[in-house]
């Protein structure tokens, strides 16, 4: 048998490229269709975020399974939670199909979700009390028909810890690298099975405030990793393994618009953008206007990309100020006299209105479902017609180095900090 290989293998090893050719493609025929071999009419059927920043704006165009992973970090407060459970909701709503929400923080509730808008009969919500045992519960809801799953957070995935290690007091000892261990086993662990499954995990991170004292880090540029006022927990595993990886910075926290406030050349004084304040409303900070940049795509390779959400805490994300807001900047709402129209142009118009404030009531009160609808899918147009670099995001060489996993040098002078758990 040795030598029929041997003598196969010298036989193919002096092949001319004509006979290599016909000899693969007859080896072709007889091969079954495999999920892991991608042929010439293979498609990445990519599910909508249903949120125009995300689709659009950031070029992601939505959400590749076939096992990756994207992860999406930011400080406290910012949204994060809010973003995926309303991307939850909209997965559902896209697919039909059920999903896993692992809550390792413990701060989500059945009645949160429905509150966004996610059909309950169809999530399985799960507080684990460790790594491992949301690695198994993950298994079996692949096994029994999920494929999206969420894990909040990446800071609070531990592993427990053997009650008798913390009776005799080995668990006190320094351990460093404990939760990067953690967590790159529980990559090595899922990503064949959400391979096999076509799933796809969305994690949230934490970033933890960065200590120093320099004048470098008092004086930082927000765009300068060296720089940078945050660093990301998990270790290097967290920062490889994502093919999408996003992040929340707070903006603005803004209040209805009162008389006299409107200042038109800014989006959180827009009365196109802003809903007018009422007696229940007035003085209260309803929206965050949140900053969501892309530090890596490697789905649709789209490149660094930014755009702004805006968030209403315990409410969800409202999707139509955005497409507002997007809607002035290119345009597509405003006047020829007193007179105002949605659209490319007053002759191609969506809606016209006989007065501003009609314009407002309808699209900002009432937000009228049907011209927005309208609306929003010229905005989507216009991005993707646009040759401009109004969306790029400005991501320097040693932040889209952090992006990617890789070491990152210390600049003279500056310098960053080293995640602990990632020695």
């Amino acid at each position: 048998m040795a030598k029929q290989k041997s003598a196969d293998a010298d036989a193919i090893r002096n092949l001319s490229p004509e006979a290599r050719r016909k000899l693969f493609l007859s080896a072709r025929k007889d091969e079954k269709p495999d999920y892991q071999v991608l042929t010439s009419d293979w498609v990445d059927e990519l599910v909508p975020y249903g949120l125009i920043v995300f689709d659009s704006v950031l070029g992601l165009g939505g959400i590749s399974r076939h096992g990756r992973v994207t992860q999406v970090h930011g400080n406290e407060g910012v949204g994060k939670s809010t973003f995926t459970y309303v991307v939850a909701k909209n997965y559902q709503q896209f697919t039909g199909e059920p999903l896993g929400i692992f809550d390792f923080e413990g701060t989500c509730t059945p009645s949160y979700l429905t509150q966004m808008g996610v059909d309950m009969a169809m999530v399985r919500l799960i507080q684990p009390n460790s790594t491992e045992k949301a690695i198994q519960d993950t298994v079996q809801l692949l096994q029994e028909g999920c494929r999206y799953f969420i894990y909040d957070s990446i800071p609070s995935m531990k592993s427990m810890i053997d009650k008798k290690d913390i009776d005799s007091g080995k668990a006190f000892r320094a351990n460093y690298g404990r939760h990067a261990q953690t967590m790159t086993r529980f990559f090595d662990l899922l990503s064949p099975y959400m391979k096999q499954y076509d799933g796809h995990m969305l994690m949230i991170n934490q970033t933890r405030a960065r200590i120093d004292d320099s004048m470098e880090a008092k004086y930082a540029n927000d765009y300068s990793f060296t720089n940078l006022t945050y660093t990301l927990p998990g270790g290097r595993i967290c920062r490889f393994m994502p093919s999408v990886m996003i992040e929340l910075r707070m903006a603005k926290d803004v209040k209805p618009l009162e008389p006299g406030d409107a200042s038109p050349g800014r989006p959180d004084k827009d009365p196109f953008v802003v809903p007018p304040a009422t007696p229940q409303t007035e003085g209260k900070s309803l929206w965050n206007r949140v900053r969501a940049r892309t530090l890596k795509n490697k789905v649709t390779g789209a490149g660094y990309r930014e755009g702004f959400i805006w968030v209403e805490p315990g409410k969800g994300i409202n999707d139509n100020m955005s497409v507002r807001e997007l809607a002035r900047e290119y345009g597509y709402i405003t006047n020829s006299g007193a007179k105002y129209y949605v659209g490319k142009s007053k002759e191609e118009a969506i809606a016209g209105y006989p007065s501003k404030e009609a314009a407002i009531e309808d699209l900002v009160v009432k937000e009228n479902p049907d011209v927005l609808a309208k609306l929003k899918e010229l905005v989507a147009e216009a991005i993707r017609n646009d040759s401009t670099n109004r969306h790029v995001a400005q991501v320097s060489d040693a932040e889209a180095a952090m992006a990617d996993g890789e070491d990152v040098p210390v600049a003279a002078g500056g310098g960053f900090d080293i995640e602990e758990d990632a020695i």
